[in-house]
């Protein structure tokens, strides 16, 4: 009886590890996962990811008084459509007047893909929404004001820049010299954006040693802060109705 046993239990030992010889190189095998398991891809890493969560709060002064105040932020990256993107959004509030706009941009190369602006005015509101083929150097604008609607298209020589975003690109270029010069093109214009000087800028939040930025043609000038946060302190418009935004408050969070 006990030999009958002892064969048994041998049997089903030896049985174990046939199967378990089996099943384990069955596993070294290649096994084509089904979509819902697959694994994820890398996640590309953001141009923006040093400025996420960093709040930055102006006042708008235009012919020396304080009418309003703009707040620019950098927000976490979000999905456009099934596309991982940068998101900034910048709001301007002058008296009765409120501009918002959220911007979402390529993660590398800090392009616009798409912009949406909602603008209030005292007794009327206006969408504009901005979207960008950035390989066919084209915008195409829809504003809608109640229930009427208007399509612009717009194309360029090279890729679309957008304006609040463009500094964005400057702040990450470690070597910034007096005399450095890139293009900025816009959906109706094109400028050349030069370092003229490095310059002690007073603003609400201080005083710094900035890097002072001048379009040519003559249009817009930036300053940004000559140290480790390189931010926005002071931004010029020189259009009919000139303005000039002052960093009042900086702020940064983790993200």
């Amino acid at each position: 009886m006990r030999k009958i046993t002892y064969s048994l239990i041998f049997i089903l030992v030896l049985g174990a590890m046939v199967y378990g010889f089996f099943y384990f190189f069955r596993l070294s095998k290649k096994v084509e996962l089904s979509p819902a398991v697959m694994p994820l891809k890398p996640i590309p890493v953001s141009s923006f990811a040093k400025f996420i969560g960093e709040t930055v709060v102006y006042d708008v002064i235009y012919k020396r008084v304080r009418i309003g105040r703009a707040t620019l932020a950098c927000l976490p990256d979000v999905l456009l459509g099934s596309v991982l993107v940068s998101h900034v959004s910048f709001k301007t509030q002058v008296m009765r007047f409120q501009d918002l706009e959220n911007i979402y941009c390529d993660l590398k190369t800090m392009l616009p893909l798409r912009i949406e602006r909602d603008i209030q005015q005292l007794f009327a509101k206006e969408r504009i929404v901005e979207e960008y083929n950035q390989s066919a150097y084209a915008v195409k604008i829809t504003k809608t004001k109640g229930s009427r609607s208007e399509v612009l298209e717009f194309k360029n020589d090279g890729p679309i820049h957008n304006p609040i975003i463009f500094p964005y690109s400057v702040r990450l270029n470690p070597d910034l010299e007096v005399g450095w010069k890139d293009a900025i093109r816009l959906a109706t214009r094109s400028y050349t954006i030069k370092l003229v000087a490095i310059e002690s800028v007073s603003v609400p939040a201080g005083n710094y040693q900035a890097y002072h930025f001048a379009s040519e043609p003559r249009s817009f000038d930036i300053w940004i802060s000559a140290d480790q946060n390189s931010v926005p302190i002071k931004m010029r418009g020189d259009g009919m109705f000139g303005y000039t935004l002052l960093m009042r408050k900086y702020s940064q969070r983790s993200p």
